[in-house]
């Protein structure tokens, strides 16, 4: 079944009545405007507005189109539907310059008002964020400082690198959980033996681990042994024995480490 279709009449009536809304809100809106409202009023109302305006145009053009195919042109129909858009248009060109006006004057009102609360927003985000800064420097001032030297994973190193170890970890209190994260960091990466100790539960587990292998003080002197057999014969200058005898003094302050320890 077609759609209906209404007669000229039948649309400029509808057009009338549209126009007439259209006319009551812009009685709302300036009685508003006068007395300043809120803008959240305003743009309310002044929606409503651009709705019904758009409505009443298109019943306009519909209008017009249906004139033109009746050949009615030039009528007087035609004449006043086209000075009642100029009207409607005109009346809300108007209506939507005094909003964009307000608009902007309590845009204007507001921006200060809401720069200083933002900007004292900031402010206390960025005191409370010093604070924390602080606190955590106060917290973790030892830490900031402390160096732990890693070790290279040579036997004859071990000792020395051990009594390093503990000597920071007294001065700066480190506690035994903390102890036993740093000592994991500290053996090479991906080794046979960090691998071992990598499980412990605790800091002296880790070290029993690692004394077991490196403190075995029998093979640490079959290493030393080994060394300076392998040491390249020496020249009888003086530079020479000065050097080869801080090697086998060298070692034997590995030694007696190795036997304090």
């Amino acid at each position: 079944m077609p759609p209906k279709v209404e007669n000229i009449a039948t649309l400029i009536a509808k057009r009338d009545i549209a126009i007439a809304s259209l006319d009551e809100l812009y009685e709302e809106f300036n009685m508003l405007y006068q007395g300043e409202p809120e803008l959240i009023a305003l743009e309310n109302v002044y929606k409503e507005i651009a709705i019904r305006f758009r409505s009443v145009k298109k019943q306009q053009t519909t209008i017009a189109e249906r004139l033109i195919e009746s050949g009615e042109t030039e009528s007087a129909e035609m004449s006043a539907n086209k000075q009642i858009g100029d009207k409607v248009k005109s009346d809300y060109f108007k209506c939507s310059e005094r909003f964009i006006v307000y608009k902007k004057k309590c845009y204007a009102e507001k921006k200060p008002s809401s720069d200083h609360k933002k900007l004292e927003a900031m402010t206390c985000a960025v005191t409370k964020m010093a604070d924390v800064l602080s606190s955590q420097r106060n917290t973790n001032h030892g830490l900031e400082k402390l160096s732990v030297p890693n070790w290279d994973g040579i036997r004859k190193n071990y000792a020395t690198w051990k009594c390093e170890f503990n000597y920071w970890m007294e001065k700066y209190k480190q506690d035994k959980d903390e102890q036993l994260q740093r000592l994991r960091k500290a053996l090479p990466k991906n080794s046979f033996w960090a691998n071992q100790v990598r499980p412990s539960q605790t800091i002296d587990q880790a070290w029993k681990i690692l004394d077991t292998e490196f403190g075995d003080q029998r093979k640490l002197m079959d290493g030393l042994l080994k060394e300076i057999t392998n040491l390249k014969p020496i020249k009888s200058d003086s530079t020479s024995l000065s050097r080869y005898a801080a090697t086998i003094l060298g070692f034997v302050s590995i030694w007696s480490k190795s036997v304090v320890r």
